[in-house]
């Protein structure tokens, strides 16, 4: 075992016996020589790629002109749903009280036939109102998709232009040097198109 250990230089480095202690250091001296060695190579040292680029896509959506356009656009219309909703609902509320208004003045069959045509509006109401709501989120959906694959695209010219192995979100990463962060020149580059 001791073998092993003086051609590995895996002894401990404060080992008692004699012989163990200076291996390890000629094992240490070896690998700092190979280090060295590895930087001083023309492939390492000359090449000014970065392995990553670090971007915050939420932050690309609220501080890009394309990103508050696009989050306006969505809200504008959402909110006109909201409104066109509001709108109906008072109007049927307004209806219901007329007609609970007309009940004691209305034989059964008359105010039921009248209860069941409100009704059947209400519904269809609804039912649209529940159409608008998905087309609203379909489009919202596909909008998104658009500008995230816009996104994509300039990353993929970011990665080709750093020599970048990988764009990462930001909001994942628990600690890295800021200068991997693009997010300020994909906004810039979003901006420009």
């Amino acid at each position: 075992m001791a073998i092993k250990r003086k051609t590995l230089g895996l002894g401990p480095v404060g080992a008692t016996d004699g012989q163990t202690a200076p291996v390890a250091r000629v094992g240490v001296l070896n690998l700092l020589v190979l280090l060295c060695v590895m930087l001083a190579s023309p492939g390492t040292a000359q090449t000014k790629s970065v392995p990553l680029l670090l971007v915050n896509p939420e932050q690309v959506l609220a501080r890009s002109e394309t990103g508050r356009a696009l989050v306006q656009s969505i809200e504008t219309e959402r909110a006109q749903l909201i409104q066109r909703a509001t709108e109906i609902a008072r109007a049927f509320e307004t209806e219901e009280r007329a007609l609970s208004d007309l009940r004691p003045t209305l034989d059964r069959a008359e105010f039921d036939a009248r209860a069941d045509a409100f009704d059947t509006r209400v519904r269809a109401a609804r039912e649209q109102q529940d159409r608008e709501g998905s087309a609203l989120a379909r489009m919202a959906d596909q909008r998104q998709r658009a500008f995230f694959i816009e996104l994509s695209n300039i990353y993929a010219a970011l990665l080709q232009e750093t020599g970048a192995q990988a764009v990462l979100d930001i909001r994942t990463v628990l600690l890295a040097d800021q200068s991997l962060d693009v997010t300020d020149l994909v906004i810039e580059r979003l901006d420009q198109r």
